[in-house]
C-alpha cells in the first residue's frame, strides 16, 4: 500500500458511512492501489468537476469508491460495497 496517496474527506460523511455501511474511508488507499484497479469517469451528471468511480479490492470485498482530485489529493466523496453487475466488471477485466 502506497503512503504517498493523500486523501481528504467531509468528516461527517466519513461517520454516516462508517455507522451505515461499517466501512472507513481510509479503506480508499487499499483501493486506488489495487493493481487490478477498474475506474472510470463518473459522467451520469454534470457535477461541474471530474468525478472517478473505481472499482477496488478492500477487506476481501471489491468496493466502489467515488472520488475527485483537488491537485494531487484524492477527495472522497462515497465509499459502498459493489453490485453483482460492479463485480463482474472488475472479474471480467481483471480474468
Amino acid at each position: 500500500m502506497s503512503d504517498n496517496i493523500e486523501l481528504e474527506w467531509d468528516e461527517a460523511k466519513r461517520q454516516k458511512t462508517l455507522k451505515e455501511r461499517g466501512l472507513d474511508f481510509l479503506l480508499a488507499r487499499h483501493i486506488l492501489t489495487d493493481l487490478n484497479l477498474v475506474c472510470r469517469i463518473d459522467d451520469r451528471r454534470n457535477y461541474k468537476e471530474t468525478r472517478y468511480i473505481a472499482y477496488g479490492m478492500a477487506q476481501d470485498d471489491i468496493l466502489c469508491l467515488c472520488y475527485t482530485m483537488r491537485g494531487k489529493v484524492y477527495r472522497i466523496i462515497s465509499l459502498r460495497r459493489t453490485h453483482k453487475k460492479e463485480r463482474e466488471q472488475y472479474y471480467g477485466k481483471n480474468s
